[in-house]
């Protein structure tokens, strides 16, 4: 690589790609100094019609109210999105509802006032309050009400806490944990999770507060994590760049790392550990398992920016790149693709990151697909899933992963031209 860089008179830089985890959980949002046994409670779910809050709009509000401890009251709406927010196939097989369903149901803005009164001044409790929290607010931004302001509890992160060596953390699988009963027939609507979520949450007070252990719902801020919990975080790619000598010599420090501290299915590296050794990297944003694009298209706008903020540089690749996530129904079309991409790169401009086209290159030419496919889709000893195969590879049919070939700047940017991506000019800018 050394010879065919100088041959052709390129500067070759050295990195690798890691994979980055934050290991300090957001158990909880806006702290309050409320004893968590004797809190009123709203314990909700929304149903959308897709993931992205600035994007897809909320077609269901189920929630439920405890108060010391007793459940006192239950809410239920349906919530009509618009006509030109219909909902996928994806969607309604997930939450059995259909658009027939919302046809003269009320909006959200028609139903703002109920929820906002139901929801009143209690601690909100949900499972992913990252993704709830920042729907809700987008849905009241858009008719001009302010965002909520209660203390939140988020109980995803919550179960990592209290059952670091286990795999799955989704409702349900909490649910059987802590015998709780979970009926996958009637989940995925909102009012029943809200429920069983309650439920759920009732149980993980008990645990948390054993031994007549005090504690507010800000104490929950300094929970420790457990190094043990670091093994099933699912972590996000970052790219890692040598600038001199003294870079490279930290980029195999991370790697070393990486693989005796913090090795699990994958070697990761957490982000702290990353920002130790960053002033001789370079750190770009990766593919579509890094948390820009992740961001850009389930969180709102500020959450975007407080991503890019973190990179030196900022990375878009080929459409084709991105096919995976089509295929597999993660993404509705190649439009919404765009959206978010052009999301990023707005977002990026302004605030001054530059923004690179690169190519997630595993080999040198289309050909060459076929050998890592058989290499990736096989087993490992055990059984196990091999680190580079689809994360969900019984939802996709074999050798549907990207082409992943090397591409030169200009057959990248033409691949965007070809799909009305970008301008001539923008190209060439």
């Amino acid at each position: 690589a050394q010879k065919a860089a100088k041959k052709y008179g390129l500067k070759m830089l050295y990195g690798a790609e890691l994979y980055m985890i934050d290991t300090k959980l957001d158990y909880i949002m806006n702290p309050a100094p409320i004893e968590l046994t004797a809190a009123t409670y709203v314990v909700f779910d929304f149903e959308t019609t897709g993931l992205s809050p600035r994007y897809d709009r909320a077609i269901e509000f189920g929630a439920v109210k405890v108060e010391k401890g007793m459940l006192t009251k239950r809410i239920d709406i349906l919530i009509n999105p618009g006509s030109e927010h219909s909902l996928s196939d994806k969607i309604s097989k997930i939450t059995n509802i259909k658009n027939a369903d919302l046809i003269g149901k009320p909006t959200f803005k028609e139903v703002a006032l109920k929820i906002l009164d139901f929801i009143g001044d209690a601690i909100l409790v949900s499972h992913n309050a990252q993704f709830d929290i920042s729907f809700l607010n987008s849905e009241l931004e858009r008719i001009n009400k302010p965002k909520i302001t209660n203390p939140v509890i988020d109980t995803l992160p919550l179960s990592r806490y209290l059952f670091p060596d286990a795999r799955a953390h989704r409702l349900g699988a909490l649910a059987s944990r802590l015998e709780v009963d979970y009926d996958t027939v009637r989940a995925h609507r909102a009012d029943y999770d809200a429920e069983v979520l309650n439920n759920v949450w009732q149980a993980m007070i008990a645990k948390l507060t054993a031994n007549n252990r005090s504690l507010s719902h800000e104490d929950l801020v300094h929970l420790e994590t457990k190094p043990e919990l670091y093994k099933h975080l699912r972590p996000v790619h970052v790219i890692a760049l040598a600038k001199d000598e003294i870079g490279m010599k930290d980029l195999f420090k991370l790697i070393s790392l990486s693989n005796i501290e913090f090795l699990a299915e994958v070697p990761k590296i957490p982000r702290e550990v990353l920002m130790q050794y960053r002033e001789h990297l370079l750190l770009g944003s990766a593919c579509f398992n890094g948390e820009v694009f992740d961001m850009s298209r389930t969180r709102n706008e500020e959450d975007l920016k407080k991503a890019v903020s973190f990179y030196d540089y900022i990375e878009i690749q080929p459409p084709e790149n991105y096919s995976y996530l089509i295929h597999m129904g993660e993404l509705a079309s190649k439009n919404d693709l765009f959206t978010y991409l052009h999301d990023i790169i707005k977002v990026a401009k302004e605030m001054g990151k530059m923004v690179v086209a690169t190519g997630d290159c595993h080999y040198a030419n289309p050909s060459d697909k076929i050998y890592r496919d058989v290499y990736i889709m096989a087993k490992g000893v055990g059984g196990v899933n091999h680190p580079l195969a689809p994360y969900d590879r019984e939802r996709i049919p074999p050798f549907e992963n990207p082409n992943q070939h090397y591409r030169s700047t200009e057959e990248m940017l033409t691949e965007f031209q070809a799909d009305n991506f970008i301008s001539e000019e923008e190209a060439i800018q």
